[in-house]
């Protein structure tokens, strides 16, 4: 065998060996953290986007269906029907005063839209 014959061989197993471990590989870690971040970015944006869809479905599903308050509607028929479409929003009304839960009410009967009302009593069980 030559020396050109033994470089070329040489040159051969070198190419075929695996690349050094230690810098691909932290080079590789640093790539698939950044997707991983991608990924979960993409996915947190999503699930917004399918949030605020849910909402604005909320929205105009309580645009459509609460209308005006029906003539003679007592606070205990808006209590009802508020624990029944908006049981989250009930549980924070639960907890207010006789007072607050009344103006409330009086909201209700006045904006005649569940949406404007749930966004009081979170705002008020919240301080806000």
């Amino acid at each position: 065998m030559t020396v050109f014959g033994a470089a070329v061989l040489l040159a051969g197993l070198l190419l075929a060996a695996p690349p050094a471990t230690a810098n691909d590989d932290a080079y590789t870690r640093e790539i698939r953290a950044e997707g991983e971040k991608t990924e979960r970015l993409d996915r947190a944006r999503e699930e917004i986007r399918r949030s605020e869809e849910q909402e604005r479905a909320r929205e105009n599903k309580d645009n459509k269906t609460a209308g005006p308050a029906p003539a003679g509607k007592t606070q205990e028929d808006f209590e009802k029907l508020l624990r029944k479409d908006s049981p989250a929003s009930y549980r924070f009304y639960a907890d207010f005063t006789p007072e607050r839960r009344s103006g409330i009410f009086k909201l209700y009967l006045k904006e005649k839209r569940m949406s404007v009302v749930k966004r009081k009593i979170v705002d008020t069980y919240l301080g806000i």
